[in-house]
């Protein structure tokens, strides 16, 4: 199950963070090596006694990787996205929105 997690950094730091999750995702798709290298050696048997539950846990290991490599590596585009736009804002001088909390807990937006 996937969570959203939200939370504030500097504006400068935000490459850095997407370049966290993208190395995340690299570190995931480099385990993916050992997953395919299996799924091939089983393959390549030459007695023909293919394991069919050996290749399909391969595959479907394999396949997980690249979901959750995928899933990282949108997580890091939405967050360049969101930095290019504040970006964008601060370039042409666009107010930011402000927050301020009223004491029965009701948000109002200012700007």
């Amino acid at each position: 199950m996937r969570v959203q997690i939200r939370y504030g950094v500097d504006l400068e730091e935000v490459p850095e963070e997407a370049a966290s999750l993208m190395t995340k995702a690299q570190k995931v798709l480099y385990k993916t090596d050992s997953a395919f290298l299996a799924c091939t050696r089983e393959l390549s048997k030459k007695d023909g006694e293919i394991n069919f539950f050996e290749v399909q846990e391969c595959v479907s290991s394999a396949r997980e990787a690249l979901a959750k490599a995928d899933m990282l590596l949108n997580d890091s585009f939405s967050i360049l996205a969101g930095y290019q736009q504040a970006k964008l804002n601060q370039a042409v001088g666009s107010p930011e929105e402000v927050v301020e909390e009223v004491p029965d807990g009701e948000e109002v937006q200012e700007g």
